[in-house]
């Protein structure tokens, strides 16, 4: 029992030195978004970063005006500190792209029904960004990991024309995974598609009715495509190569802009930079 009360003491008294820094870096992290409000070196010191002047532009243009255009009373300084966090972020938010850090505010504001202009707000809006795992669902964020080769699963939905037929919509869900390997390609990329459905609009099947495919065909040919893509349900692609070349590729994808060939074992992406990234089953 004493050895039980011992070990629960421990963990308790870590958990609050734990809590107690934590809250420590969300005060000093505040002070510094806020006070970068008024002198952008408090950011970028505390950072470690250079200024990024087209950065800012496209901060400001992108994100900032959008969520503070309607926002009455506002000081410059107290824009500029928002556009500051959203570009450089702080220690505890790096990691985060700019659009994940545009979001947390888009959350505060959504919690709180305002912007974070002063310091407390700042500081509750970094314990929403402390209290929970960061969700990356996009490519942004995927390809920001992959270029530093950073473990992280992602799953991403999409919706797009079927290579082979434009009058049918491919969508569904593909999952991500990103390893640290050894040896001369030393990233691995795996992806696999848990959901894939097949459909059609009305304008596509109209525009397949004119080429002389009834509904009993279209609906045909829509339930053997959907039945393959269950049959084929997690099927895991690895890749394997450098972080760079995998970050490109995923750039590619997002774009539609791969090509590839397959022999039925492997097959091989030549992304738009000229780099080949093969992929086996």
């Amino acid at each position: 029992m004493k050895k039980f009360l011992f070990s629960l003491l421990i963990v308790t008294i870590y958990f609050l030195v734990a809590s107690t820094v934590l809250a420590a870096n969300e005060k000093s992290e505040s002070a510094v978004i806020v006070g970068s409000g008024t002198n952008l070196n408090m950011i970028l010191k505390h950072n470690g970063v250079k200024k990024n002047v087209q950065a800012q532009i496209n901060g400001m243009s992108t994100y900032t005006d959008v969520l503070t255009k309607n926002i009455k009373g506002i000081k410059l300084s107290q824009k500029y500190a928002i556009n500051n966090f959203i570009v450089y972020g702080t220690k505890e938010t790096k990691t985060l792209t700019t659009s994940t850090r545009y979001q947390l505010i888009t959350s505060y504001q959504k919690k709180y029904k305002k912007l974070p202009l002063s310091q407390i707000d700042w500081i509750n809006l970094l314990k929403m960004n402390s209290s929970k795992k960061t969700i990356c669902n996009n490519y942004e964020c995927l390809i920001s990991a992959a270029s530093k080769c950073q473990p992280i699963s992602v799953t991403i939905s999409y919706t797009m024309p079927f290579l082979f037929d434009p009058n049918i919509t491919q969508s569904g869900k593909t999952l991500f995974k990103i390893q640290k390997a050894t040896g001369v390609n030393d990233c691995v990329l795996t992806f696999s598609s848990p959901t894939t459905v097949f459909s059609i609009s009305a304008a596509g099947r109209k525009a397949a009715s004119s080429k002389g495919s009834t509904d009993t065909q279209i609906n045909a040919q829509l339930q053997t495509m959907n039945d393959s893509a269950k049959s084929t349900s997690g099927i895991q692609s690895i890749c394997s190569s450098k972080a760079g070349i995998i970050a490109a590729y995923l750039t590619d994808a997002k774009n539609l802009k791969l090509k590839t060939k397959s022999n039925g074992q492997t097959t091989t992406y030549t992304t738009s930079s000229g780099h080949e990234l093969v992929c086996k089953i």
